[in-house]
C-alpha cells in the first residue's frame, strides 16, 4: 500500500524509497520478503518454513528499490 488508507492506492510495480521496511540496502542485489513481518531484506530467509520471494531489486539510488513481486516463491524444508 502506498499509505495507510485505501484512497491512497497500492504499488503493483515501481520505483519506491523503502527506507523504513528494507534492512541491508546494497545496490544491484535482489530484495526478499523478510521474516520479519511488514519487512524486506537482501538477505535470503533460511530456516526451515520460510517462504523465500523476490520482491524487487535494490537500485544505484540509496534506499531505492524497483518493486516488482515474482509471482513464484518456496517453502524452506
Amino acid at each position: 500500500a502506498l499509505g495507510s488508507a485505501p484512497a491512497n492506492g497500492i504499488l503493483l510495480r515501481g520505483f519506491f524509497d523503502a527506507t523504513t521496511y528494507l534492512s541491508n540496502f546494497i545496490a544491484g542485489l535482489p530484495v526478499y520478503l523478510s521474516t520479519t513481518a511488514a519487512n524486506m531484506d537482501t538477505t535470503q530467509p533460511a530456516g526451515t518454513a520460510d517462504i523465500v520471494r523476490c520482491v524487487g531489486y535494490c537500485t544505484s539510488t540509496a534506499n531505492v528499490i524497483y518493486f516488482n513481486p515474482e509471482s513464484t516463491f518456496l517453502e524452506l524444508a
